[in-house]
């Protein structure tokens, strides 16, 4: 009886890891078609003697408005309190 549960046991470990090494072997073929795509396309265009940068220039998307820097000014690290507070206070003990 242990002999065969033993079995199922160590047929069980051997099913996970291979479809653990089949879960990560796909997406690694789908990266290496994508890539292969890639290559094939910039093959093609350098043939017909256009760049793949300049083929991405042509695009005209929309302009994205930018923000100006904030500058730093002297006010911000300065203290805010009046100076005759300030000069009331006592920070000895």
């Amino acid at each position: 009886m242990t002999h065969i549960r033993e079995q199922k046991l160590k047929l069980n470990l051997e099913i996970a890891a291979a479809k653990k090494q089949r879960d990560h072997y796909l997406p690694n073929v789908e990266k290496s078609r994508t890539l292969k795509h890639i290559q094939e396309k910039k093959k093609k265009q350098k043939m017909e003697g256009t760049k793949f940068s300049e083929v991405r220039e042509e695009k005209i998307g929309r302009p994205i408005p930018q923000k100006k820097p904030v500058e730093d000014t002297d006010a911000k690290t300065k203290s805010k309190l009046p100076k005759d507070i300030l000069a009331g206070l006592s920070l000895q003990p």
